[in-house]
């Protein structure tokens, strides 16, 4: 009977699909019968996530990052733009966002009210299920907003650290032990709850303190959005819904993926499934708070119950798997920066300490976003293309990796038998050790290319550093050096 039942279903959405055709562009023809999938899971799915929450009094506009033209849903008074896609798609608009404006994912405003922008790149083509629960997701960050739970933004001059072992050991155990708590029995929760609260205390003492409220609210209004999703996915897909949030929180706490954030999606949204499983309503508690942390719930939960036991997650073994990972990490690190700055045939280094002080420069920057190891919050090297441009100053391409200090330097290694070509004021420079000298320089190598209008150059041990002059800046007083 639930095969004949899909059938029908399949028939019914393919008789949709073609009668939209002609209207709708390709890209955006799953979304119809998708929106009517996901309407139809609110009677029972908004009362499940959230006392007063309606899905259909949020708008939804899904949109083609390609061409900004997108669907509109749950608008009656249509903004410019939009117009009805027909009988076979009530209460379905079709249309682009006037004035140029540039579609982006997330919370906007959308016919005088926020709504929520959603990329079809976003939906998953082959699950229905996970497309629904991405939509949930984005409705009910609409919901927050207007509820009053705050968006969470990151403290000035605070960071997370990418290598910490410890932290990354109990970022660890605090998922583990959520993975334990989804299945455990109500008459378990409290105890495990504690135990939570004990290690998410332990490990936050070990960051810093500005940083501790910002998880918090991450988790929050990030996970409860997850958690939206999770629960309208789960009308029709519990197991495919479970299975894919436990193995985020095996991957998103192991090896630092997701300390700086990430991972307080899943960890929100696996609390609040544990906080339903309690019993307590703790959603009308937390709606007494100013919504910017679990924590007065989940203490609440936890009452005095004794805190369970916790030898299971053996600690000690995952501090030590997590330096032995961080190690190896730092060695590979080490190993990518002595390639590029102890490369056998000439290491470059334009510094740029000073070009980017310069007034008046107009700077542009171009590159591709894959290809970037992060070593510390101002290190990367890059393996693909990039591109630093200051008009009238520099301009600089590579396409080989380089080593970027972030307002600092950017250096490039070569090897004995790809040394670049150097020119200073249009003649080939044979560079000599202990030279300095001024002049307009140009650069051109295997993937490497920079040209400086004015530059000192400094070369010693098979290095040579790129100094960019302000236009107008007299030469330092130096030798000559050696040009042919």
């Amino acid at each position: 009977m639930r095969s004949i039942k899909a059938f029908v279903v399949l028939i019914a959405l393919a008789a949709v699909s073609s009668a939209l055709s002609a209207e709708v562009p390709g890209v955006l023809q799953k979304d119809v019968p998708l929106m009517k999938a996901a309407d139809q899971r609110a009677q029972q799915a908004d009362k499940a996530i959230w006392r007063n929450f309606t899905f259909q009094d949020v708008p939804v506009f899904i949109f083609d990052p390609a061409t900004n033209d997108g669907l509109l849903f749950h608008v009656s008074t249509l903004p410019a733009g939009f117009a009805p896609l027909g009988a076979d798609a009530p209460g379905v608009a079709i249309g682009s966002i006037a004035g140029g404006q540039k579609p982006a994912e997330g919370v906007g405003p959308i016919a005088e009210r926020l709504g929520a922008w959603i990329s079809t790149q976003s939906l998953p083509v082959a699950s229905e299920p996970r497309s629904i629960e991405v939509i949930y997701r984005r409705a009910f960050s609409v919901f927050e907003a207007y509820r009053g739970f705050p968006q969470p933004t990151m403290p000035e001059g605070a960071y997370f650290r990418t290598l910490d072992a410890q932290n990354d050991a109990m970022s660890r155990a605090e998922d583990m032990l959520l993975v334990r708590m989804l299945s455990a029995q109500r008459s378990e929760i409290p105890s495990l709850i504690g135990a939570f609260l004990s290690l998410r205390h332990r490990r936050q003492a070990g960051i810093p303190e500005a940083l501790r409220p910002y998880e918090w609210a991450l988790e929050t209004t990030n996970g409860l959005a997850e958690y939206a999703g999770y629960v309208a996915r789960s009308s029709s897909d519990p197991d495919g819904a479970r299975q894919d949030l436990i193995h985020s929180l095996e991957t998103y706490g192991k090896e630092g993926k997701g300390v700086t954030g990430e991972r307080f999606t899943y960890t929100g949204c696996a609390l609040a499934l544990v906080l339903d499983a309690s019993g307590v309503d703790w959603k009308a508690d937390l709606e007494q708070t100013d919504k910017n942390s679990l924590e007065p719930v989940l203490v609440k939960v936890a009452g005095t119950a004794p805190i369970a036991n916790l030898s299971f997650l053996n600690l000690d073994g995952i501090v030590k798997e997590e330096s032995a990972r961080i190690a190896a990490i730092e060695a590979r690190q080490q190993a990518e920066i002595d390639e590029i700055t102890k490369a056998p045939g000439l290491v470059v280094e334009l510094d740029l300490t000073s070009a980017l002080t310069v007034p008046g420069i107009d700077w542009s920057n171009k590159y591709v976003p894959s290809g970037v190891t992060d070593i510390g919050r101002t290190t990367q090297i890059r393996d693909n293309y990039y591109s630093l441009t200051g008009k009238g100053l520099l301009e600089f391409a590579s396409s080989r990796p380089i080593l970027i200090k972030i307002r600092e330097s950017i250096t490039a290694g070569f090897a004995k038998d790809e040394i670049p070509y150097i020119t200073l004021d249009g003649r080939k420079l044979e560079l000599q050790p202990g030279q300095a000298v001024t002049g307009e320089l140009e650069i051109k190598g295997v993937h490497y290319s920079l040209k400086v209008n004015k530059a000192r150059l400094e070369y010693q041990s098979g290095l040579l550093r790129v100094l960019p002059m302000a236009p107008g800046t007299a030469p330092a007083a130096v030798g000559r050096g050696s040009g042919s």
